[in-house]
């Protein structure tokens, strides 16, 4: 909302303000609007999915624009995503690099203020029957991110996942990998 005024701050009405998007993505509505008797014009800046600073400017013929600036950070965790995935690896050894999980939010930003414990566990039914996973299978990300450095299995086999969880409804699996003996 602006407010528009005489150079003795007496309010004006019927001044039409242009208004913009000037940085960051998003949009506003309308793209003009009139003072009314109050002399305030109005318009609703609908926040773009670009994370950090968005502004709107608001003008008028013959006055100085004025710049509003919102800043957009990321939501709540929705989804996971392995953003390094488990590699072949041997019987016993750390798999290298190590697994990475992201944490996303719906417009698919990295959640950076997230701390969901992330639990990390063999997908059902692939790899070999009675395998374990060793290593820091909870973990809290760091800026929206889960880097398990420790990882390792007991059992060969081929065609094993990982499964990435927070709580009941957000997980998702790795790509296929295989343990040598």
């Amino acid at each position: 909302q602006v407010f528009v005024t005489d150079a003795a701050r007496n309010p004006l009405s019927g001044v039409t303000v242009t208004w913009a998007v000037t940085g960051g993505g998003g949009s506003v509505t309308p793209a003009t609007s009139t003072t009314d008797a109050n002399g305030f014009a109005t318009a609703t800046h609908t926040l773009g999915t670009t994370l950090g600073a968005q502004t709107v400017s608001a003008s008028v013929t013959g006055l100085t624009t004025v710049t509003f600036t919102s800043n957009a950070f990321p939501g709540a965790v929705a989804s996971l995503v392995f953003t390094v995935q488990p590699v072949t690896t041997r019987v016993g050894q750390t798999i290298v690099p190590a697994v990475q999980v992201t944490f996303k939010d719906r417009l698919g930003n990295t959640a950076t203020g997230a701390h969901n414990t992330l639990n990390l566990s063999i997908t059902p039914l692939t790899g070999t029957p009675g395998a374990t996973l060793s290593g820091t299978l909870n973990r809290t990300p760091t800026a929206g991110i889960v880097s398990s450095d420790d990882l390792s299995f007991n059992l060969p086999g081929i065609s094993y996942r990982l499964r990435a969880q927070i709580g009941v409804t957000i997980l998702t699996d790795s790509a296929p990998f295989n343990i040598q003996p």
